[in-house]
């Protein structure tokens, strides 16, 4: 958020600290999967905050994600930080909604999310009791929330502070080495195992963020290389944005791009991951016999024709992460009932 914490923390580090703010608007966990990789985050940053727990309980709410597919996504996610080259230590930011700091209650994606992080001993920042403290002293939600999610512009500085102070006392460390062979590995594709057919790349950019993207129009399309599982498209919004249809080995799936938001970046993932036996071909435009899944956002299902498709990128796993994820639930209810 470009008004967001992250900001306001830049405003209040000491001068020599170096602060980026990788994030991306309306975003699940998944994310971080396909960003860490690509910017080099584990072995170019001392420490990682993760922000994304409120955008994942939403995700939750509309169905768009399974609790099976969270708990791999987020164990995927931290997955990253453990590996051999990696010197960055992750710091999870868990902040609820609006409502649920009003009903003074936990949401599934907070309890997954927790469960994770205390299971491989990652250290987290629980702004979620602390705003639910606030609740309880008196102090009105709407002092603190501008929005269903969003901090007003003081309590940003406040959760600036928080996070700042937590920083300056945390001590760098690794996940448990038991998350490598538990976490599903999500990453991004490689562009050498992405072929495009009649695409054209060009560079487009905002205030933000600034992406090489492969713009296809009718008639264009490619195949994905080397992804066991495909989980998400990473693109362009446009007004023109148009439907992609992706065939699997069990499975068509025509995603539409288009959402209520325009001129941005996001990413689109797959309610049920793409699985392949070698290669996932894909195609632009609609296609009789396809699955349309609607994005996060969009505002007509229905209405998904468009003259082009921006995409910077595909999100990939190993494993099917429903699978990994069922297991790992089922670990984390071994030691928390509750979670079941």
């Amino acid at each position: 958020m470009t008004h967001g914490w992250a900001n306001a923390l830049r405003k209040i580090v000491p001068e020599h600290w170096e602060i980026e703010n990788l994030s991306l608007g309306a975003s699940p966990s998944l994310y971080g999967s396909f960003i860490i990789p690509r910017e080099n985050v584990v072995e170019n940053f001392d420490f990682a905050l993760l922000d994304f727990t409120v955008n994942d309980q939403q995700f939750l709410d509309i169905s768009n994600l399974s609790r099976d597919y969270l708990a791999a996504s987020y164990a995927g996610l931290l997955r990253h930080f453990a590996t051999e080259d990696a010197r960055c230590t992750p710091i999870c930011l868990f902040l609820p909604q609006k409502a649920f700091a009003l009903e003074g209650k936990a949401t599934d994606a907070y309890s997954i999310c927790t469960g994770i992080c205390e299971h491989y001993d990652i250290e987290y920042i629980d702004a979620f009791a602390m705003v639910q403290r606030l609740v309880q002293t008196g102090i009105g939600v709407d002092e603190i929330f501008a929005d269903w999610g969003h901090l007003t512009p003081e309590y940003q500085i406040v959760m600036a502070e928080k996070v700042l102070e937590f920083l300056c006392n945390a001590i760098p460390k690794k996940p448990r080495r038991e998350i490598l062979v538990e976490a599903p590995i999500i990453t991004a594709v490689p562009r050498s195992d992405i072929e495009y057919f009649n695409g054209e790349v060009r560079t487009i950019g905002t205030s933000f963020a600034k992406h090489e993207v492969t713009t296809l129009r009718e008639g264009g399309g490619g195949v994905i290389n080397g992804s066991p599982f495909l989980l998400a498209i990473v693109h362009w919004i446009d007004e023109a944005s148009g439907p992609v249809c992706f065939k699997g080995s069990d499975t068509k799936v025509s995603k539409a791009l288009r959402k209520e938001w325009k001129r941005l970046f996001a990413l689109t993932h797959f309610r049920k991951p793409v699985r392949s036996e070698g290669s996932i071909p894909f195609e632009f435009g609609e296609k009789q016999g396809y699955l349309l899944e609607r994005g996060f956002g969009l505002a007509k299902t229905t209405q998904i024709a468009g003259d082009v498709a921006d995409i910077v990128g595909f999100l990939k796993s190993d494993v099917d992460p429903l699978a990994q994820g069922r297991m790992l639930l089922e670990a984390l209810a071994a030691r928390e009932p509750a979670l079941v």
